[in-house]
């Protein structure tokens, strides 16, 4: 077998301390670009505004929500009903659990009010698209963005321009991947981006486009192994919600783990058996409704007057209840209430939802 010649270099105290010096003065070069970061850091670029919300003057359109032309999503979403402008959103959940599909669906209720809605996909490209719509048409009309067209532009510049025109409602997917896009164009860290894209929603919030509309977002994002979404706590801090979309079984529901404009940890059952969209289940919604009435009357101490209970929950003069679809019986069919062992005889609900055994 051949062997291989092995060198050895010697090298001579001089070269070992000219070494030793290069990487000493690389060090204190670092040190110093840091402290000169730091010091430019503490330089004031605008003075401070201390702020007393009495003396703001704000537009009214502010406060008008989006309608979504849909109940139940009206409801799920802000407790006066539609929508809320300028709010930035996180929307996270299970693989294949549809975040993209129940953001598009919103997108396309919004647009039937006349408002202007953009989607940004960095995980689709245009064939991708086509396939969707042939499932849900109503997507086809959404204005996209496909950032994958612009690999060879700054990603910063791209968003900028794309969101100039100014809509009721931006869809992020994923800020993962436009991170890694915009990574891969200018070099900068995630952290970075992240503020930089907190700051561009921010200036769309307060109507800073062409058209002075003040734009909701909503942020696809992927989660950890826990569970959690990927980000910094200056993302977080610039979102006014976070929207979970899970499976539960053969089940699929939303709902909000963290929200300043509705209610939180309140599920909305759905499934992708509409005509042209999602389908929502009023039915099981309305129910959890009358189920959280009954339970506050209960908890404020006022008593459940018979009237007032059997009107709640539409029980007729004979102790019927009133069912409604989606169930297994027919709309306008009353059930008995109570059976010999004190329950709701006719009619079984499921924990939570309807089955698609129970649906079809």
């Amino acid at each position: 077998m051949q062997q291989t010649e092995r060198r050895t270099y010697n090298m001579t105290e001089e070269t070992r301390r000219k070494l030793a010096e290069a990487g000493r003065n690389g060090a204190h070069k670092r040190t110093e670009s840091i402290t000169a970061q730091v010091e430019a850091a503490k330089e004031l670029t605008r003075p401070i505004e201390l702020v007393q919300i009495d003396d703001c003057k704000f537009d009214p359109i502010l406060f008008t929500n989006l309608p979504l032309g849909e109940q139940t999503l009206d409801a799920f979403f802000s407790n006066e009903g539609g929508l809320p402008k300028a709010t930035n959103l996180i929307i996270i959940g299970d693989p294949g659990a549809g975040k993209t599909t129940i953001a598009l669906d919103i997108a396309a209720q919004v647009m039937k009010s006349g408002d202007e809605v953009l989607f940004v996909s960095a995980e689709m490209q245009r064939r991708n698209m086509k396939k969707y719509t042939e499932r849900f048409s109503k997507f086809g009309k959404i204005k996209t963005l496909f950032l994958s067209e612009y690999d060879d532009q700054n990603t910063y510049t791209v968003l900028t321009e794309a969101l100039k025109p100014g809509y009721a409602l931006v869809i992020f997917d994923s800020l993962k991947e436009i991170f890694d896009t915009m990574r891969g164009c200018t070099g900068n860290m995630t952290s970075q981006s992240e503020k930089w894209i907190s700051s561009l929603m921010a200036k769309h919030n307060r109507g800073e486009n062409e058209s002075a509309t003040y734009t909701t977002f909503f942020c696809i994002q992927q989660v950890n192994k826990s569970g959690e979404s990927v980000g910094t706590n200056s993302l977080k801090h610039a979102l006014g919600g976070t929207f979970e979309v899970r499976k539960e079984g053969n089940l699929n529901f939303m709902r909000f783990e963290k929200y300043r404009e509705g209610e939180t940890d309140r599920k909305l059952y759905f499934d992708f058996k509409g005509d042209d969209g999602v389908r929502y289940n009023q039915k099981r919604w309305e129910l959890d409704s009358k189920a959280r009435e009954a339970e506050e009357m209960l908890e404020n101490g006022k008593p459940a007057e018979e009237e007032g209970f059997k009107n709640l929950f539409q029980i007729n003069e004979e102790g019927m209840v009133a069912v409604d679809p989606p169930d297994n019986i027919t709309s306008g069919e009353f059930v008995p209430l109570n059976g010999e062992d004190g329950k709701l005889e006719g009619l079984e609900l499921p924990e939570e939802g309807v089955s698609e055994e129970e649906e079809s």
